[in-house]
């Protein structure tokens, strides 16, 4: 469990597609692949949920300047490779097949693409760091880069 939860989670596949369910304190949450490029995700009972795009995901990852690795998420197994067997290890699982699978989405919940919000809100930042290329220090130099996970500044507070 989580906490003094108990979280209980349920996946349907069928080749690359799955649409999942997760009950975590009392709400349902359900989640569908496309088997393609689409990821869904939303609480049953809501009327909005949202959706990312696999393919813009990676492509907002490709335009970051490549850095040394960290060896962080190599040993990730594709999808593809988890074979017959990928849940054998897995605790309390219990594996059936079914006669079918419903990978429709919910009629009635607007989903949110989450891959454009987020490049809009790079697109802003992207703005104002090139407004910040004009800035003039008196004496000359650089306006030098904040470090990193300094506290922000309360909207309340004027500078």
């Amino acid at each position: 469990g989580i906490g003094a939860d108990k979280f209980v989670s349920k996946v349907w596949t069928e080749g690359k597609k799955y649409r999942g369910e997760s009950m975590i304190a009392g709400k349902k949450s359900q989640a569908l692949f496309d088997g393609n490029d689409l990821m869904y995700n939303w609480e049953e009972d809501s009327t909005t949920g949202t959706k990312i795009s696999i393919s813009c995901m990676k492509e907002i990852g490709d335009s970051f300047p490549k850095s040394e690795s960290t060896g962080a998420g190599e040993n990730n197994v594709p999808a593809e490779d988890l074979g017959d067997n990928a849940f054998d290890n897995v605790p309390d699982a219990n594996c059936q097949p079914v006669s079918s699978i419903d990978f429709s989405l919910p009629a009635g919940v607007t989903f949110t693409d989450q891959c454009a919000e987020l490049k809009t809100q790079m697109e802003s930042v992207k703005k104002m760091q090139d407004g910040f290329k004009d800035i003039k220090i008196p004496g000359g130099g650089e306006v030098p880069e904040m470090p990193a996970g300094l506290p922000e500044i309360p909207e309340d507070v004027s500078l």
